[in-house]
């Protein structure tokens, strides 16, 4: 799972820094850069079905007017610990939707609310082996609350030490996220939530 959040990171750098750069060439076309972002997030989990879990998120937004569309993967993971602190996991739950929904901007901040529908998996693991697992369709939900920078800045490497090129949009976020899935097996969690993109526009 880690992988592929870095995955996901990097591709959202390389793209939203691409995308800007090419707008800054076009200046005509500044201030009509589309609002796009992804982010991933962590956090615990409640399954009604089985307790408390670790949660990892990742998620890819596009918006239009204050309409959203989302990409999202979700997963939970029951986990033990053996020989005292190696956690194993018991059980996990992965997550695959689409969800549409509405955002409001207010210069730094924004919330928003979203719902859809998804595929999900269950697996009952043990000794890192596979020995049940199904498959289930549900209605996602989330709702978040996010900052991120109220104007045109550098983006800075290493959380701003290291400026690089022009002012862009392109910029950090981070904020809370709640989310749920009514299902078979339905939850609910709550995370921290660390984003990249372009989240408003800009004068």
């Amino acid at each position: 799972m880690h992988k592929y959040l870095l995955l996901l990171t990097f591709y959202l750098i390389t793209f939203f820094v691409f995308s800007q750069n090419d707008s800054i060439r076009r200046k005509d076309t500044i201030n009509k850069s589309p609002i796009l972002y992804g982010d991933i997030s962590y956090g615990i989990s409640r399954e009604f079905n089985d307790g408390v879990k670790f949660m990892l998120g990742a998620s890819f937004t596009y918006q239009y007017k204050n309409k959203i569309f989302s990409l999202r993967y979700v997963e939970n993971n029951e986990m033990k610990t053996v020989f005292i602190l190696i956690p194993v996991v018991v059980n996990k739950s992965k997550e695959y939707a689409f969800l549409y929904g509405k955002r409001w901007i207010e210069h730094d901040m924004s919330y928003s609310f979203s719902a859809g529908l998804s595929t999900a998996n269950y697996s009952v693991y043990e000794r890192d082996e596979i020995i049940s697992s199904e498959d289930y369709l549900g209605v996602p939900f989330e709702i978040n609350i996010k900052w991120f920078k109220s104007e045109k800045q550098r983006f800075g490497l290493l959380y701003g030490i290291i400026p690089i090129g022009n002012s862009t949009a392109f910029g950090r976020s981070y904020g809370f996220k709640i989310v749920g899935n009514l299902s078979k097996r339905s939850y609910v969690g709550i995370g921290v939530v660390f984003g990249l993109g372009v989240h408003k526009r800009y004068d």
